[in-house]
């Protein structure tokens, strides 16, 4: 375990030109030229995480100390944990390239479009928020990825875009009765395909229109359910 480290300006810097290179080798994240330690932390978990529930979870132990608006905007933070679990983020292909993403899957991006898209800081923003309701948005119903940290499930690309959605616990706790799989650990099949009766799209229109008429904030998630026509009823079971 280690504490949890920010970078420093040229950490960021040389981060930024890292993955802009097409991120060959290892980042040097914790090198004293590169970051500094976060005293206030707890010490932080490093190890092989089997989906985005765990990993989410040891951030959430490891922030903890922290206050959640001021760790949420901290990009230096979220860049140098991006660096420290690399590897899983960003995994190492057969032919020794990386399976590489976008520069604002690494470091926190300020385009509202794309903030949501950060690998580490939004599975964790989910969790604090949202508890258990977050596991249907971060596990996908099937369980077959190699690397589970390396991309965002389909849910996630359906919600996180919809700020008020995806902060709203009225939301987000119906959305976890309807799509939470009976073990309670990742999606139900089918949650997100387009020809699926009552699917995760069709909640996100239903809630668009019903938030035209309705106080989102004071509803309970009880009451939006109720609230669905009979396509989410198969859903429900």
């Amino acid at each position: 375990m280690s504490k949890l480290r920010r970078f420093t300006a040229n950490g960021l810097a040389s981060f930024r030109s890292f993955l802009s290179r097409g991120a060959q080798g290892e980042f040097p994240h914790s090198e004293p030229e590169y970051s500094t330690e976060e005293p206030k932390s707890h010490d932080l978990e490093y190890g092989v995480f089997s989906d985005r529930v765990e990993f989410s979870d040891c951030l959430k132990r490891s922030l903890l100390p922290l206050p959640i608006g001021e760790v949420f905007h901290d990009v230096e933070l979220w860049s140098w944990i991006s660096a420290k679990f690399f590897d899983f983020l960003a995994p190492i292909r057969p032919d020794g390239t990386r399976q590489i993403g976008q520069e604002y899957n690494y470091i926190p991006s300020k385009n509202y479009r794309f903030s949501y898209r950060h690998l580490a800081r939004t599975p964790w923003f989910l969790r604090v928020t949202h508890g258990d309701n977050a596991i249907f948005l971060l596990n996908p119903a099937v369980a077959n990825n190699p690397h589970p940290l390396a991309r965002h499930g389909d849910m996630i690309e359906q919600l996180a875009s919809r700020q008020f959605l995806i902060s709203s616990e009225t939301f987000i706790g119906a959305a976890s009765a309807l799509y939470l799989d009976a073990k309670g650990r990742r999606a139900k099949r089918g949650a997100t395909a387009r020809k699926k009766r009552g699917n995760v799209r069709r909640l996100v229109a239903l809630a668009n229109q019903l938030d035209l008429t309705f106080h989102f904030p004071t509803m309970s998630s009880q009451r939006l359910l109720e609230l669905t026509p009979p396509e989410f009823n198969a859903w429900k079971s």
